[in-house]
């Protein structure tokens, strides 16, 4: 239960810097995606799909540097089809 409710609680962190980073520092967006892919690839976020929303605004805004928006893209694709 505890690793559930840790899970969640970074997982809100996660979201809330990339929110953060989309509004004031969008060359750090990428890095933001990167420590999301991470904690999703170890199992540490207990509901990506839930949670990760922020990726249609991201990968759909010409603002945003390409590198990020295609790891916006992978992102998305392993949430909606993991494994």
């Amino acid at each position: 239960m505890l690793q559930i409710c840790e899970g969640l609680a970074r997982q809100q962190e996660l979201i809330d810097l990339l929110n953060r980073r989309m509004k004031y520092d969008r060359l750090g967006v990428n890095d933001a995606l990167l420590q999301f892919e991470n904690d999703m690839i170890k199992g540490a976020l207990p509901e990506p799909s839930e949670r990760y929303r922020c990726s249609s605004r991201l990968r759909g805004t010409r603002g945003f540097v390409e590198i990020a928006r295609q790891r916006a893209r992978a992102l998305a694709e392993r949430v909606r089809h993991p494994g």
